[in-house]
């Protein structure tokens, strides 16, 4: 079997070979799980940037039509504030002159407490008053 120390440099270093090689494939082993977890959260990151795309393509989509709807609203708008302006110029009145109280007792007469009544029943209806300032 051993007939020379060439035989038993021979074995040892077919025996080194074999440990090298299993060496050898361990490595490539672990780097291949390592490229496979790489490529695992590189596609995820791909998934997740498409899906910000799409939602921002979404929103960019509904703020063009909401967009193309401002025009109707405005417009909508311009007619309504048209519409309340002249109606309350029709319904202008007035303001009321404060009730002045009587100087006997400190307190409004008869007649003035009778006009609060007629008051109350008239705020039923709702009139718009037009307050103009006066520049001084």
């Amino acid at each position: 079997m051993l007939e020379t120390s060439r035989d038993l440099l021979l074995i040892v270093v077919a025996f080194c070979v074999l440990w090298f090689t299993v060496f050898v494939c361990w490595m490539i082993y672990w780097l291949a799980m390592i490229f496979k977890q790489i490529h695992g959260i590189v596609s995820e990151f791909r998934k997740k940037i498409d899906q910000i795309g799409e939602v921002l393509e979404t929103v960019k989509e509904k703020v063009e039509h909401s967009i193309s709807y401002l025009d109707y609203i405005a417009e909508g708008a311009r007619y309504v504030i048209g519409f309340l302006k002249k109606r309350g110029e029709e319904k202008v009145e007035e303001p009321r002159k404060p009730r002045p109280f009587s100087e006997k007792s400190g307190t409004r007469s008869e007649e003035e407490e009778k006009e609060p009544q007629k008051e109350k029943d008239s705020s039923k209806k709702t009139h718009r008053v037009k307050v103009e300032i006066e520049k001084e």
